[in-house]
């Protein structure tokens, strides 16, 4: 089970009782692949999951009731993909800056 470091936001529908959380989540980002001497490593990222509340039996949606929730429940969390597009890219910054940390016009 992974551990959820923080809850960035949440959205309950009423109507069908589901809730909408993005959340932190332990082990969803490959950061280094496995090499002969050393096995894969993984980190956090955000990620996205929808699941049933029952208000009347799961009480009101908020974080703390969300964090405790995950304690004990399994989600099946998908990875929200980076936004590295260039169009967000600073275009003001100095060429050498631009050139060193991927950042080209």
């Amino acid at each position: 089970m992974a551990e959820i470091y923080e809850i960035f936001e949440f959205e309950h529908d009423p109507k069908d009782d589901s809730v909408y959380v993005e959340a932190e989540v332990e082990g969803s980002v490959l950061a280094f692949p496995a090499t002969q001497y050393e096995p894969e490593q993984w980190t956090h990222g955000r990620c996205s999951t929808s699941l049933f509340w029952d208000v009347e039996e799961d009480g009101p949606v908020n974080n703390e009731t969300l964090m405790k929730y995950f304690e004990t429940y399994d989600a099946d969390w998908m990875l929200i993909p980076f936004d590295n597009s260039e169009e967000e890219a600073d275009s003001s910054a100095p060429m050498h800056f631009r050139t060193v940390f991927g950042y080209y016009n």
